[in-house]
């Protein structure tokens, strides 16, 4: 709990994957990549239950041996590529709630592809939804790009920026402040996940976090340099 309020975390985990087949089950630093997700979640004192949804046998099994045994199987409508993760979090709530006898007030997802995150980003996302008394919040990181300075798009044969700067820029330093979604926490209040914006709203907070723990694994590339980063984990607190 935070403040009395009482906190359920998914972790939702396909086990299919079209850019990377088999991602959540990857081994990465010597550990399915699902596991690095579960181990966090349970060392974060704001959490108190942690229903891992997935589809996938293998994938329960492993969330079993990691100590989040999933308590239900995702139903085959939740676990098609049209289906949205909101929805997928929706049904676990309320299973949660009709089986577990319990009542939540907040919900945390937190994605099986972002294996960086620290507690410390949990429970910050979790008081800033609280404290600010916020919609809703949303982790981001630092861009390596910024699209008023050096993204490009091109329309009709023309070479433009994605969004034209208030005025000249001249280094990328002058640029507005912009931040990649980094997919790697998401916080609602329960009404807010029912009966509004899944993301945008009045009052949406952003949690901002450094770059090498925001880091999203989407392709191979990707689980390339989020194993080098867990391997070098204590040398970047010195960067």
């Amino acid at each position: 709990m935070y403040k009395n309020k009482r906190i359920l975390c998914t972790i939702c985990a396909r086990g299919g994957s079209k850019r990377l087949p088999g991602k959540n089950k990857k081994m990465i630093a010597g550990k399915p990549l699902i596991a690095h997700t579960i181990e966090t979640a349970k060392k974060c004192n704001y959490i108190d239950d942690i229903i891992v949804s997935t589809e996938d046998v293998e994938l329960m099994k492993i969330a079993s041996e990691y100590g989040a045994p999933p308590p239900f199987k995702r139903p085959k409508y939740l676990a098609t590529d049209d289906v949205s993760r909101v929805e997928v979090i929706k049904h676990a709530l309320s299973w949660a709630e009709q089986n577990l006898g319990a009542e939540y007030d907040i919900i945390v997802d937190l994605s099986v592809v972002s294996p960086l995150r620290s507690v410390e980003d949990i429970e910050t996302s979790i008081a800033l939804l609280v404290d600010e008394n916020a919609d809703n919040v949303f982790s981001v990181s630092p861009p390596y790009r910024n699209p008023y300075f050096n993204v490009v798009e091109i329309t009709d044969g023309r070479v433009k920026l994605v969004k034209e700067p208030p005025e000249r820029l001249r280094v990328g330093q002058d640029a507005p402040q912009v931040y990649d979604m980094n997919d790697s926490i998401f916080v609602w209040w329960k009404h807010t996940l029912f009966n509004k914006n899944s993301l945008f709203n009045e009052n949406t907070k952003v949690y901002v976090m450094p770059r090498e723990r925001g880091v999203d694994i989407d392709e191979p590339f990707d689980l390339l340099m989020a194993e080098v980063l867990l391997e070098k984990r204590g040398d970047l607190k010195d960067l």
